[in-house]
């Protein structure tokens, strides 16, 4: 189980990641606690560092998406903003050092 703090960030997280001007740290910011605090003690309960976890979170749909390319028609400029990229080439490159990868060498995603 979760402490309060740590859910209330975890739950804007699932909620907004998508949004290209979501921030874990403005949502940590506006808690009544020290900041380092909160994400020590998000670390703790969670594994992984607030912005580990929205970037961990967006590389997942991003996977699913490129994997979905072909039905969709999406680019991949696309799919990095409904994964809350606003640039496809920052996109680019956190998904390469996520998943070893560009987005377009992606192959079979999930399987």
């Amino acid at each position: 189980k979760l402490s309060e703090p740590v859910e209330q960030i975890r739950s804007a997280i699932l909620r907004d990641y998508n949004r290209t001007e979501f921030s874990p740290d403005q949502v940590i910011r506006r808690m009544p606690f020290h900041y380092d605090y909160l994400r020590k003690r998000f670390k703790q309960e969670i594994g992984q560092s607030p912005l580990e976890y929205l970037t961990a979170l967006r590389m997942e749909q991003a996977g699913k998406l490129l994997a979905a390319r072909r039905e969709t028609g999406y680019t991949v400029a696309q799919i990095a903003r409904l994964c809350g990229y606003e640039d496809a080439l920052y996109f680019s490159r956190v998904f390469k050092k996520h998943y070893g990868c560009t987005p377009r060498g992606l192959k079979n995603y999930g399987k």
